[in-house]
C-alpha cells in the first residue's frame, strides 16, 4: 500500500514543475488553431478567388508547423494521462499516439478540443497533487487509497474546465456563456458546485 501510494503521488507531483509553461503553450496552440479554423470557415463560405484561398488554408493544416503544433500537444496530453494513471491515449475521438507520431492530421476544431481537455487535466493534476501531498503528511502514503477514492468520486473533466473558465475568462458575459454550455440547468450547476467545493477542500487539506 505504501509503495502504491508513493507511486501514485510521485506521478502527480512529478508532473507539476512544467505545468505553468505547458499551460502557456496550450493557450498559444488554442489561439493559433482558432485563427486557422476561423479563416477556414469564413473563406470557404465564399466562392471564386476567396474560395481558392480557403484551399490554401487547408494546406496550412497539413504544413510542418501545424503538424508540430499538433504533435507537441498530443505528447503533452499523453504525459497528462500518464500522470493521472489513465489507460489509453484517446481524446476527442482521436488516437493521440498517431497524432504525436505525425501519422494522423488533426483539423483545427479537434485540436482545440484536445487542448481544452489538456487544460482541464492539468488543473486536475495540479489540484490532485497538492491534495495528495497534504494527505501524505497527515495520514501517510500507505492510506492513500482513501484519498484517491474521495478524489475520483468528485473529479469530472467538466469541473476542471469550469475552474479554468472562471480563472481565465475575464468577460462576464462570455464566462457565463461558457459555464452554461457545460452546465445547462440548475441541477447540473448545483452538482458542479458541490463537487467543486469537495475538490477544493481535498486539494487544500487532503480530506473532506
Amino acid at each position: 500500500d505504501q509503495t502504491a501510494g508513493q507511486t501514485y503521488r510521485n506521478a502527480l507531483v512529478g508532473r507539476q514543475p512544467t505545468l505553468a509553461t505547458d499551460r502557456r503553450n496550450v493557450e498559444e496552440t488554442i489561439k493559433q488553431a482558432q485563427k486557422i479554423e476561423s479563416e477556414l470557415t469564413s473563406l470557404e463560405k465564399s466562392g471564386g478567388l476567396v474560395g481558392q484561398i480557403g484551399q490554401k488554408l487547408r494546406t496550412m493544416v497539413a504544413s510542418e508547423d501545424y503538424k508540430m503544433l499538433a504533435k507537441d500537444l498530443a505528447n503533452l496530453q499523453i504525459s497528462n494521462l500518464r500522470a493521472l494513471g489513465q489507460g489509453g491515449n484517446t481524446v476527442a475521438g482521436m488516437d493521440l499516439t498517431k497524432v504525436a507520431s505525425g501519422d494522423e492530421t488533426v483539423p483545427p476544431g479537434t485540436l482545440i478540443k484536445i487542448a481544452r481537455r489538456a487544460q482541464a487535466d492539468m488543473t486536475n493534476i495540479d489540484m490532485q497533487a497538492n491534495g495528495a501531498e497534504q494527505f501524505k503528511n497527515r495520514f501517510g502514503d500507505n492510506n492513500m487509497n482513501a484519498y484517491k477514492q474521495a478524489w475520483n468520486a468528485n473529479a469530472d473533466t467538466k469541473i476542471f474546465e469550469a475552474i479554468n473558465i472562471v480563472r481565465d475568462v475575464t468577460d462576464p458575459a462570455q464566462r457565463e456563456k461558457e459555464l452554461n454550455r457545460l452546465f445547462p440547468n440548475e441541477k447540473s450547476r448545483a452538482e458542479f458546485l458541490t463537487k467543486y467545493r469537495n475538490l477544493k477542500k481535498l486539494s487544500e487539506t487532503g480530506s473532506l
